[in-house]
């Protein structure tokens, strides 16, 4: 009988799917204000739980009554990660249902340490342990470990409302992480007693409380949601008018040669597995488009021409450029402007000759002492025309690398998705490279899904870089709102370092982004086209370039010090 009493009830479903309804629409403009109210729904099952809690005696019951907890928490994870990158299943049903279901799993750790923390310390600092135990989450998940993914780190969601959040120039998005969960705790905490449970025991209790709690501490709450609410977005005001940007001037032309990316760009379909036997088209009409594209805004003044991700998809061997017709014909194209450079996206390898075992841990097998390693590249030409290379070093799951290879390698076949010539464990770098330009421009090569790390960005500056170049595909998903949130990232970017950011998409969406993260110009998407403007190249270092993320740093040692004080608490 008392099982049944445990059930979910219709208002815990409500509760669990209004919370990730609210939060997964608050990165589709213009839902953004809902990021401030969506963990309210959560903190709300919290506390009834907890009511709960108290009033069971029995053990058994007690682990049925949490274990339902999680899986409110699971529903409404689940349903944030739908709302927010539905999209992801054109890639493939496979890789959409892992990385939903995955995702959602791992956003328990938080809750679960949460939980065990207030049970062992008696609720001694209430949610504020969540508070640090979810950034601290957040903070690990984008390191540079197998299942990393920062798209659905709370400070993302203002990736639309650049004006909102100025101050990312100080803190980086986890500020905007803490921002949030302070908000959402302060609207629970000024919500009426008789809102958060319908238990009438806990109403007798609240009235009791109510009377011992004075007017002061009420009002006190009251004004500390409006301090932490309009206060940064205040400061952010101020400073995205009154900023000047900093730095010379210099012209960059972006193509966007907008080539299917499942039917033309490639000659096989990576959504059917089948040749493109018709509709492909072959590199050499692609790279006539290239110089077609180049032909219609280049100027004398054109320091700069950026073109998307795997846009030189001619397999290029790094350690035998000079034989490679293309680049020879580019290379010749570029010597009539005298200061010209241009970056782009390349398929490109590497061979290790005289090798009697694996150089790197990507390394391909070829033959007797012969390896090879892959590469998602950056191509630099300069005024010297010797081609420089970055390897992208923040890889997709699932696509670029398989963290499982060693348990699970069949996944190499079967649920990885072939996204075009790269596929499988991609080799990568570990130093950020920046390309030296005419005219002191000096080049962030930034390909694709490393555009949204903000520490990882860091060192593009730290290594002199002055304008970001975000160079990616973004034609997987279709039309649907991926291109659009991960162009807004790219403008957190920009204010976190105050860099300029120009951005080439092969299908859209290509940009020119300003140093306070303010889109200036845009592209639409799945159109064939270039953009030419003028960006400021910046030499300072804001406080977040130089510290990095040392607001979550701190998350971390909290959640460490409540740990220990969980394990050595003394209950009186």
């Amino acid at each position: 009988m008392k099982k049944t009493l445990l059930a979910i009830t219709y208002k815990e479903l409500i509760l669990a799917l209004l919370s990730g309804l609210l939060l997964g629409l608050s990165w589709h403009k213009p839902f953004t204000f809902l990021i401030f109210i969506g963990f309210v729904p959560l903190f709300l099952l919290i506390t009834q739980s907890e009511n709960l809690f108290g009033a069971i005696t029995d053990k058994a019951l007690l682990k049925i009554e949490q274990r339902k907890l999680n899986y409110l928490f699971y529903l409404a994870f689940i349903t944030w990660n739908l709302t927010v990158y539905w999209w992801l299943y054109y890639v493939g049903i496979v890789a959409f249902l892992f990385a939903v279901f995955a995702n959602s799993l791992l956003m328990l750790l938080p809750v679960i340490l949460y939980k065990y923390i207030k049970r062992k310390t008696e609720n001694k600092f209430g949610l504020w342990v969540f508070i640090a135990c979810w950034i601290c989450f957040e903070y690990l998940h984008t390191q540079n470990w197998g299942f990393s993914w920062t798209w659905l780190n709370l400070g993302n969601a203002f990736g639309n409302t650049p004006s909102w959040v100025q101050w990312y120039e100080y803190t980086g998005v986890f500020g905007g992480s803490a921002w949030v969960l302070v908000i959402n705790y302060l609207v629970f905490k000024n919500i009426p007693q008789y809102f958060i449970t319908n238990n009438t025991n806990h109403i007798a209790n609240s009235q009791n409380n109510t009377q011992i709690t004075s007017q002061i501490t009420k009002k006190w709450q009251k004004i500390s949601l409006a301090i932490v609410l309009f206060v940064p977005f205040g400061i952010s005001q101020f400073l995205f008018y009154n900023y000047k940007e900093e730095g010379k001037e210099v012209e960059i032309l972006v193509l966007q040669p907008n080539f299917d990316t499942y039917t033309q760009k490639f000659q096989y379909n990576a959504r059917t597995g089948e040749t493109n036997t018709t509709s492909y088209v072959p590199f050499d009409k692609q790279f006539e488009r290239f110089l077609t594209l180049t032909r219609q805004q280049i100027t004398n003044k054109t320091a700069l021409v950026l073109l998307p991700e795997t846009a030189w998809n001619d397999d290029i061997d790094e350690t035998a450029v000079g034989v490679n017709g293309y680049i020879s014909r580019m290379s010749q194209y570029r010597d009539s402007f005298p200061n010209l450079s241009i970056l782009t996206g390349a398929d490109s390898y590497t061979f290790y000759y005289n090798a009697t075992e694996k150089p790197t841990p990507t390394a391909r097998y070829h033959s007797p002492n012969t390896y090879y390693d892959v590469f998602n590249a950056a191509m630099f030409l300069n005024t010297k025309n010797e081609p420089l290379f970055y390897h992208k070093s923040m890889l997709v799951v699932g696509v670029e690398s398989n963290p499982l290879r060693s348990v699970i390698g069949f996944l190499q076949k079967t649920v990885m998705q072939n996204m075009g010539n790269l596929v499988g464990d991609l080799g990568i770098q570990s130093e950020r490279s920046v390309f030296v330009a005419a005219g002191n421009l000096k080049v962030a090569p930034i390909v694709c899904y490393e555009s949204i790390y903000g520490e990882y960005v860091t060192d593009y500056v730290k290594n002199g870089a002055n304008i970001l170049c975000v160079i990616t595909n973004d034609g997987w998903w279709d039309n649907s709102p991926a291109p659009r949130q991960h162009l807004s990232f790219a403008s957190l970017r920009a204010i976190e370092t105050r860099r300029a950011v120009a951005r080439s998409a092969n299908t859209g969406i290509s940009a020119f982004i300003t140093q306070k993260g303010e889109i200036i110009q845009q592209s639409n998407y799945n159109e064939t086209t270039t953009l030419k403007n003028n960006l400021k190249m910046n030499e300072n270092l804001t406080i977040y370039v130089r510290f990095g993320d040392i607001l979550a740093r701190f998350a971390v040692f909290m959640v460490l010090f409540f740990l220990f004080k969980s394990i050595n608490y003394q209950r009186v």
